[in-house]
Formats: structure tokens, sequence, C-alpha cells
């Protein structure tokens, strides 16, 4: 299982995520985000991701805020689940140019 590619989505561009998946031939990833009452968020991991290589597509619409910090939530989330590498797919980082 070392190496295997799997592509997870955030919650801004689901259909991207799917598209990138079916183009390269590997499965999309099942996760869950979670927001809380006081507007935290947690994601959680559903496949296991132990010494894969992970892929996470998100993308900058808005809220560009919002979609930032679930992003670093997420790469947080698939650190503490020991993938073996970890690959942030921003098709435009926010802020890069301010």
């Amino acid at each position: 299982m070392q190496g295997e590619l799997i592509v997870f989505s955030g919650s801004s561009h689901p259909a991207l995520a799917r598209a990138i998946a079916d183009r390269l031939g590997v499965p999309l990833g099942e996760s869950e985000v979670l927001k809380f009452s006081n507007e935290n968020l947690m994601v959680r991991i559903k496949d296991n991701v132990r010494e894969r290589d992970v892929f996470v597509v998100q993308t900058s619409s808005p809220p560009v805020n919002d979609h930032l910090v679930e992003t670093l939530i997420f790469l947080d989330a698939l650190r503490y689940a020991s993938a073996a590498r970890i690959t942030a797919v921003l098709p435009y980082f926010p802020y890069c140019r301010s």
C-alpha cells in the first residue's frame, strides 16, 4: 500500500476533485467536515491513509478564509493519520499577491 495515491476533496469543489481522481484512475477518499456550533471545524478521515501518498484538492472560492482554514485542518488530520506524503492542490492560493 505504500506509495499508493488517494485524492481527497475539500468542501469547496468536490466535482473538481472527482474529475482529478477519475482522470488519474485513483480513488476519491472519503472524509467528513464537521462544523460545530461555535464555528470550529473538524475533519474526519474515513479511509486508511497510513503510508499512502495523499492529495487534497481545495479551491479558494468564497468563503475564502473558511476554505483556507478547512485546508489546514484537513492537512493536519492527514498528518495525524500517518499519511506518507501530503500534497495540497490549490489551483489559486489566496493572499499570495497581497
